[in-house]
């Protein structure tokens, strides 16, 4: 019977051990994980938005939304996710809201088998979006990557999601901010 109390008190104490390293280790290494992320938020933005000045952001529907100016016109960018072969593949999409056009995609996040369904990350298919307008059909406009068709119709479903929260959400000052009144 003693023995059997001191294997639970030694197997209680290991446990508890445990869980205060590992309480540890995430509130030392919490921090650092989330500048880590927020520096590849930053770096996407300037890869999809380019040059910007007075960013602002939004936080609308949960999601948030990072809206300037570049060259003096309305410019956002959001990011969405699609269900892919591997998984959730996140993609920020930037837009210019006056031409309403897409300026650029980038891939943030996926579990994608490597090798095939990675191509989604290369800038040979991100930039087949660029310059296609908020109305173009992208599933017809966007050739599939064979090997990789539901990689790649996961990115159009994102770029096609973004396009739509943008509209919905910042259509009335896209319509201002083409008539001049904003």
């Amino acid at each position: 019977m003693k023995d059997n109390i001191k294997m639970v008190l030694v197997l209680t104490s290991i446990a508890l051990m445990s869980a205060l390293v590992l309480t540890g280790v995430y509130e030392f290494t919490a921090p650092i994980i989330e500048g880590h992320a927020q520096e590849a938020i930053a770096r996407s933005i300037s890869e999809v938005l380019g040059q910007i000045e007075d960013m602002e952001v939004l936080e609308i529907e949960g999601k948030e939304v990072y809206k300037a100016y570049r060259n003096g016109e309305l410019v956002a960018a959001v990011i969405t996710e699609a269900s892919g072969y591997g998984g959730a593949i996140q993609v920020m999409v930037g837009m210019n809201l006056e031409e309403e056009k897409i300026l650029h995609v980038n891939v943030l996040e996926h579990r994608e088998t490597p090798g095939i369904g990675t191509v989604i990350e290369e800038e040979n298919f991100t930039k087949r979006f660029a310059g296609l307008a908020f109305k173009d059909s992208y599933r017809q406009d966007v050739d599939i990557i064979s090997g990789a068709t539901v990689s790649t119709r996961a990115v159009i479903t994102a770029v096609e999601r973004a396009v739509e929260f943008i509209q919905k959400h910042l259509g009335d000052e896209i319509q201002l901010e083409n008539r001049g009144d904003l």
